[in-house]
């Protein structure tokens, strides 16, 4: 290898590191600024309340250098919490994309359908959100659903609500769902039959949607990467600036927004927290688990949790005390820049914590030299 080669791979690690590192700093800062939004919410309390009977410890995965807590609770949260909706995305894909394999190996068809209806700048989300999941409801009840199911072998299928907010229509929630099949549809005749069927039971919510919008369906490969591409939660903690598809902003950027001191935003999302208290963002339908043959499904709070321990040691403890002084410190995402700095190494880290006053006992000073 060549100095010049060598020169591209150090460059390529110094940019993949700049791009965690901010996203990183990004996700922790907005934590805080959900805490602010959401003082009675459980998300005023993620990573800011020490587990009773637990010690605070900072630990790194000895391959991938990442840092974590252990001892610190978590709020769970996959709709309101930027930090817990990130390891339990993950988690979840990791769910979806085993359930897909499965899937095919019991020669079932992935077909990707979305669900949504038309709606205004003025309506309430938790109007439109409750009308649409009763017209799903019940259009998953009726008589020409079952003979659909009939006809194409829908085995089961992940659900899945995304909620998008746009200065044009307001509030946009829609239905994601991945159905296996076993028969391979024809996709603009299955458009056309779900839309007859989705229109009606919108009608009966008060709702209406268009053809172009209404009912959209993928199959294939297709629908494996257009399913598994809403779990890309990268793209919603980005500037503010950045919007999502066609000037819709997802939660986490009108955070960003209030933070960069659009008050409307704020409001906003304080609506959207409301709204989905207790809403499943994703749910497999009944029995297609064990059909599949996958475990028993984690909730989001154990997705949130999880924390490689095998593979990791531990850097330092911290007492309750001296943890409080770094997340009262009023440096918004502190916790966040404790954990980048203690991926550069101990010595980094212990200097960054007499910062806060915080000297830890010398005795861990040796016990991490060789995976700094």
């Amino acid at each position: 290898m060549n100095a010049t080669e060598r020169l591209g791979i150090i460059t390529d690690f110094d940019s993949a590191r700049e791009k965690r590192d901010d996203f990183i700093a990004r996700r922790y800062r907005l934590l805080d600024v959900a805490r602010e939004l959401l003082p009675d919410h459980r998300v005023a309390g993620c990573l800011h309340v020490p587990i009773p009977g637990k010690v605070v410890e900072v630990w790194k995965e000895i391959k991938s250098g990442h840092a974590h807590l252990h001892g610190v609770g978590r709020c769970g949260s996959a709709w309101v919490c930027p930090v817990c909706a990130t390891k339990i995305a993950i988690g979840r894909a990791d769910e979806i994309e085993g359930g897909i394999k499965a899937a095919q190996v019991k020669g079932l068809i992935p077909v990707f359908i979305t669900f949504t209806a038309s709606h205004q700048r003025d309506d309430a989300l938790v109007s439109t959100l409750t009308k649409q999941k009763a017209a799903l409801r019940f259009m998953r009840a009726s008589r020409r659903w079952g003979k659909l199911k009939a006809i194409y072998g829908i085995t089961g299928q992940i659900d899945a609500w995304e909620i998008t907010w746009g200065f044009s229509a307001g509030w946009h929630p829609h239905n994601h769902g991945l159905y296996f099949v076993k028969s391979a549809p024809e996709v603009e005749g299955l458009e056309n039959e779900l839309f007859d069927l989705w229109s009606h039971e919108l009608s009966k919510q008060g709702l209406s949607c268009n053809r172009s919008n209404g009912v959209k369906v993928l199959h294939g490969q297709a629908a494996v990467a257009g399913y598994m591409a809403k779990w890309g939660l990268q793209s919603e903690l980005t500037s503010p600036e950045k919007r999502g598809r066609k000037d819709n902003y997802t939660p986490f950027q009108l955070l960003s927004l209030y933070e960069h001191g659009e008050a409307w935003a704020g409001g906003l999302y304080q609506e959207f927290s409301n709204v989905t208290k207790g809403l499943s963002m994703i749910r497999w339908s009944r029995g297609l688990r064990d059909v599949l043959g996958l475990r028993t499904e984690l909730t989001d709070q154990a997705l949130a949790e999880s924390e490689e321990s095998d593979g990791s040691v531990l850097m330092l403890p911290l007492t309750r005390d001296e943890y409080k002084k770094i997340i009262y410190s009023g440096r918004r995402g502190v916790i966040g820049e404790m954990l980048m700095v203690a991926e550069l190494g101990l010595p980094e880290l212990i200097a960054w914590l007499s910062i806060f006053g915080i000297s830890p006992r010398d005795a861990f000073e040796n016990s991490f030299h060789n995976t700094s």
